[in-house]
């Protein structure tokens, strides 16, 4: 994706980008918005209790920030660099791997961020969740494997 976007013209950039919309738009179709949000929550409780109690306690609430995370695949919150690495894992993992990864990846970022996310209230929550730093996608994707396979096996 990422060679394709510095490498050819500009029709061959909007077919990936059209693509990777498509897929999108079919993995939301298969699984339910709010199944998927459930199973974050879920996973989100039991890996980072400490936080997920404090987003409980400023309230708030994760159709804020958490359903554009999971729909949108992280493309509205993450700087276009970021973003452009994340979807190039995706797209090049094996059949539904990537976009199966995709939950854990959520966690990964909230993981790394987590000791700055403690300190904030939740105007502040939502802002830095709403629009996240520059971070090593390598590293949260790393992370991210490693979640996927402590909790599939």
């Amino acid at each position: 994706f990422v060679y394709v976007m510095r490498d050819s013209v500009e029709s061959d950039a909007q077919y990936c980008y059209e693509t990777m919309l498509r897929t999108i738009e079919n993995r939301n179709r298969l699984v339910g918005q709010s199944q998927l949000l459930g199973r974050f929550l879920m996973l989100l409780r039991s890996l980072a209790p400490q936080l997920y109690v404090h987003l409980e306690e400023e309230e708030l609430e994760a159709s804020k920030w958490a359903v554009s995370w999971l729909q949108w695949l992280l493309c509205k919150e993450l700087p276009f660099n970021c973003c452009l690495r994340l979807w190039d894992a995706y797209i090049a993992a094996p059949k539904g791997f990537g976009f199966e990864l995709h939950i854990f990846v959520c966690l990964a970022i909230l993981d790394t961020c987590q000791s700055d996310l403690i300190e904030l209230e939740q105007a502040e929550l939502l802002a830095f969740l709403q629009h996240l730093p520059t971070l090593d996608m390598d590293r949260i994707l790393n992370q991210a494997q490693i979640l996927y396979r402590s909790i599939k096996f």
